[in-house]
């Protein structure tokens, strides 16, 4: 009985094997077409295989969010969110940005020391691969409530994809016309002037050279 159990598990190990050996030549196969179709002389042989790469990707970063998304108590779980969200981050994902602002609070349970400011914060700091559609991302979301912390980040975020003189003057006219838009009577721009007003009051008494005042030493914002 016991032999038979484990001659059945060999052969179940072996027609698994050689699944993921057909899997992988398949895979290889289509990617080995789809770079031929990139250099084609026919132009809709090039159009179809750029229209594939970009349908991939699509389904790459859609997959990537639902495996960020996946909150749950187990710790491993934690492990492949922020997985998802470096990955994100390397893609330069710009449809992620929404997502990445709403988690930049967000902090890793083991993290690999580095003296990135940001470092232990995941979407931060892929939200600074993605450059700037990550800070168009950011101040379309200072009409919603903000905490101390959040705008501290944001904060650097901006500053390592602008600088201090660029970041500075895109928060200054941001800031411009959210009061503009408040003096015309928009209800909804006066918390983004407040948030404005706070992230700007950051912006300017932060020291980004000084490794003390990053976020990832945990100094609370004031």
């Amino acid at each position: 009985m016991k032999r038979g159990l484990r001659t059945l598990a060999f052969t179940i190990a072996c027609a698994f094997v050689c699944l993921l050996g057909a899997v992988a030549k398949d895979t290889s196969t289509a990617d080995s077409q789809l770079a031929r179709r990139l250099t084609s002389p026919n132009g809709h042989e090039r159009q179809v295989a750029h229209s594939s790469l970009r349908a991939q990707r699509r389904d790459t970063i859609d997959a990537l969010l639902a495996a960020a998304r996946s909150a749950s108590a187990d710790p491993r779980l934690d492990y492949a969110k922020v997985e998802a969200i470096e990955t994100l981050g390397r893609y330069r994902a710009s449809e992620a940005c929404g997502y990445l602002v709403e988690e930049i609070e967000y902090h890793a349970p083991v993290f690999v020391l580095s003296p990135h400011p940001l470092n232990g914060y995941p979407a931060a700091q892929s939200l600074v691969r993605i450059g700037n559609p990550a800070i168009e991302a950011i101040l379309d979301r200072l009409g919603k409530r903000a905490t101390d912390k959040q705008l501290r980040i944001s904060a650097f975020v901006i500053e390592l994809v602008d600088g201090k003189e660029l970041g500075l003057a895109r928060l200054e006219i941001a800031l411009a016309r959210a009061e503009a838009r408040l003096a015309k009577g928009s209800l909804s721009a006066a918390t983004e002037r407040e948030n404005l007003t706070r992230l700007v009051h950051l912006f300017r008494s932060i020291d980004f050279r000084d490794p003390k005042e990053s976020p990832s030493l945990g100094k609370r914002a004031e």
